[in-house]
């Protein structure tokens, strides 16, 4: 059997999957809107937007193209490249996997369950770099399979 990227074929374990992703979502959404803990997350104006739109789409039980919930989400797993000179704690996923992991009286997820989350955040980014390859696959000519 290969290392490579397979899919899920089994509903239960998707949705458990998406648990991370939803979670990311969900706080820069409450960090917009005044959620008690103040958190602000570090978002650019294109983040901002995008999230606002969501917002109120949410808001107003509009249905939402796929499309939309992958733009932002892509923005926010965005990770500077090492000596790129961009800061790690500028990426919303980056602080997101810092203060999630912190629980009632200054302590930390346990090491076992953290490994968790990372292995679904793992698969999460797997699909989501596939999705956005896809998007832009015109772009690449005949190079995006290598």
């Amino acid at each position: 059997e290969s290392g490579h990227w397979k899919p899920h074929d089994n509903d239960t374990t998707l949705s458990h999957y998406a648990v991370p992703a939803t979670a990311l979502l969900t706080a820069v959404l409450r960090s917009l809107h005044g959620d008690p803990s103040a958190y602000q997350f570090p978002l650019n104006d294109d983040q901002c937007t995008m999230a606002e739109d969501l917002y109120m789409a949410l808001s107003s039980q509009e249905p939402i193209p796929p499309l939309t919930i992958h733009k932002l989400l892509y923005s926010l797993v965005a990770v500077p490249a090492p000596g790129s000179g961009s800061d790690q704690w500028k990426s919303p996923l980056m602080c997101w996997l810092a203060i999630s992991g912190i629980r009632t009286g200054g302590r930390f997820l346990p090491a076992h369950e953290y490994t968790r989350i990372l292995a679904k955040w793992e698969y999460l980014l797997r699909n989501l770099h596939f999705y956005e390859a896809v998007n832009h696959q015109e772009e690449y000519a005949d190079e995006l399979y290598g």
